[in-house]
C-alpha cells in the first residue's frame, strides 16, 4: 500500500491547461494528496507499512503539496507588481 501511495505523488502533468482549468486541477490535486496522506497515516497507525516507507512516502506527499501551493497564483503578489502602472501614476512621473 505504501508504494502505491508514493507512486501517486510522483506523476507528471502531460499537457498545459488554461488558467481556470489549472486552478481546478490544483485544487483537485491537493485534495487527492491530502487523501493520500490520510491513507498513509491510517496505514502507519495500523502497522501496515514500516517506518522507512512511511517517512519516504510522507515526505513525497508533503513535497508534492508544497509544489502545488507554490504554483498557486498569489493575488496579492500579482496586484503588487502592477500597482504603480496606472496611467495616472505614469503622468505624474513624466
Amino acid at each position: 500500500m505504501g508504494i502505491g501511495i508514493a507512486l501517486t505523488t510522483t506523476r507528471a502533468r502531460t499537457r498545459p491547461a488554461a488558467k481556470g482549468a489549472r486552478k481546478a486541477e490544483g485544487k483537485a490535486e491537493r485534495a487527492e494528496l491530502l487523501a493520500d496522506l490520510e491513507d498513509l497515516e491510517r496505514a502507519h497507525r495500523a502497522a501496515e507499512i514500516g517506518p522507512k516507507t512511511y517517512e519516504r512516502a510522507r515526505r513525497e506527499i508533503i513535497d508534492a503539496l508544497a509544489r502545488t501551493l507554490a504554483a498557486k497564483p498569489d493575488a496579492k503578489a500579482a496586484g503588487a507588481s502592477t500597482k504603480g502602472d496606472k496611467p495616472s501614476d505614469t503622468k505624474a512621473r513624466a
